[in-house]
């Protein structure tokens, strides 16, 4: 893909008229994040969300701030969760943590406050993989790898705040609705095994929104293997 079609697929923030001054510096600021998230996604380790197709991936938040719209999170009342939105992979997904924060907090230039409260929500969000081990056997490093992971999503959904916490459950559905479309049974345990982040679904802002995304989910992945066996 050329760098230009890349680029198109950059997501376009509005900043409406009408909005108040402090609303029209928020959505600028959500704007500029936006840019640097579509910027740092395409230099990072994973440029590409979704291949053979070749969309960037900058589509997976889109996704995800689409989802949290959905259940009422709102820019101009909800910054740091729509941001975190936005950001969640950034630390995980590029090269140099450091850099990235700083990026993010360049993007977030007129609220310092804001701007550390992002950059913590996506640093909670942000799994480190265990380096592997060249003396263990695979399939070690593999159950190494799986229970480093497990605890990493025990303690966001015991320790995350709430407006953190409904980023990942976003990103969990979203995740596990990509592997649905591309007929993939993995969908059902990926779900599962991040059963746990919806056990607080209950303190989101609109739980009954969120309820019904992960029933659709789970009646898809039912949908799913129905059809495996008939």
């Amino acid at each position: 893909m050329t760098a230009k079609k890349y680029d198109a697929y950059c997501p376009t923030v509005t900043i409406p008229a009408a909005a108040t001054d402090a609303e029209k510096m928020r959505l600028e600021m959500l704007r500029r994040l936006v840019r640097t998230a579509h910027r740092l996604h395409k230099n990072g380790k994973t440029p590409f969300r979704h291949q053979p197709d070749g969309r960037p991936y900058i589509v997976h938040p889109q996704a995800v701030v689409g989802l949290l719209e959905e259940w009422g999170y709102d820019c101009r009342d909800d910054f740091v969760t729509v941001a975190v939105g936005w950001g969640h992979d950034l630390i995980e997904e590029t090269v140099d943590a450091a850099a990235t924060e700083a990026a993010i907090r360049k993007a977030i230039f007129a609220d310092v406050r804001l701007a550390d409260e992002v950059v913590a929500g996506i640093r909670a969000l942000s799994f480190a993989a265990p380096e592997t081990d060249p003396e263990k056997t695979q399939d070690e490093n593999n159950a190494i790898y799986d229970a480093a992971k497990r605890e990493y999503i025990l303690n966001i959904a015991r320790t995350a705040p709430i407006n953190v916490l409904v980023v990942k459950m976003a990103d969990r559905l979203c995740n596990t609705m990509d592997f649905l479309k591309a007929g993939n049974p993995w969908a059902k345990n990926y779900l599962e095994q991040g059963r746990c982040l919806f056990e607080r679904t209950g303190e989101a802002k609109d739980s009954l929104a969120v309820e019904r995304t992960l029933k659709h989910v789970q009646d898809e992945i039912g949908r799913m293997f129905a059809e495996v066996k008939g």
